[in-house]
């Protein structure tokens, strides 16, 4: 008889802001913690951090990433980008990629580099691509990439790309991971 390696979809959980509550229709399914992340009027071509956290000393080999956002006008097109910074260390500002704080803060990136420079310092997971879709018209959801974390500690930044601000709230913004587990059946 012969085995099948298989994959399952394991405890999935969210990076948002405490005042995250999706409507019925755009909520990204059933998840676990939340993690703090609060984009809230997040301007076109700046940054936000996430809190760190502990992926787990063993952990899923992937993650699928999904993400919603709420924009406050309409956008001619464009993206909201995100990327994973990594450590070693469960300490707030201790051995982040790409200059983070481990806060759920502004990102700047390193002192003395731009934006773009420290970003390069990051993974790329991948991007939700806006359009012209304001707050009436609803909520953006996709796919955004799938990632393997290498390292314990973590988090994520997203840049707005969009070419204008997100909405005033953070209610319906978030990011899922869902991890896919391996498993021999």
């Amino acid at each position: 008889m012969a085995n099948e390696v298989l994959e399952k979809v394991g405890t999935s959980f969210i990076v948002a802001n405490s005042s995250y509550s999706p409507g019925t229709n755009t909520i990204l399914g059933t998840y676990s913690a939340t993690y703090d992340i609060d984009v809230v009027s997040l301007a076109d071509a700046t940054a936000r951090q996430s809190l760190k956290w502990d992926w787990g000393a063993t952990r899923p080999m992937a993650f699928e990433i999904r993400q919603t956002v709420e924009l406050s006008a309409d956008a001619a097109g464009g993206s909201i980008d995100l990327y994973a910074y990594e450590s070693h260390s469960a300490t707030a500002a201790v051995g982040n990629t790409g200059g983070c704080t481990g806060a759920d803060a502004a990102y700047t990136g390193y002192a003395g580099m731009t934006l773009a420079e420290s970003l390069k310092n990051l993974d790329f997971i991948g991007s939700l691509i806006t359009g012209i879709q304001n707050d009436t018209d609803g909520v953006v959801i996709g796919r955004v990439g799938m990632w393997a974390p290498k390292s314990r500690y973590g988090g994520i930044v997203i840049v707005n790309n969009s070419g204008i601000a997100l909405h005033s709230d953070s209610v319906e913004a978030a990011v899922l991971f869902e991890p896919i587990v391996t498993e021999i059946q």
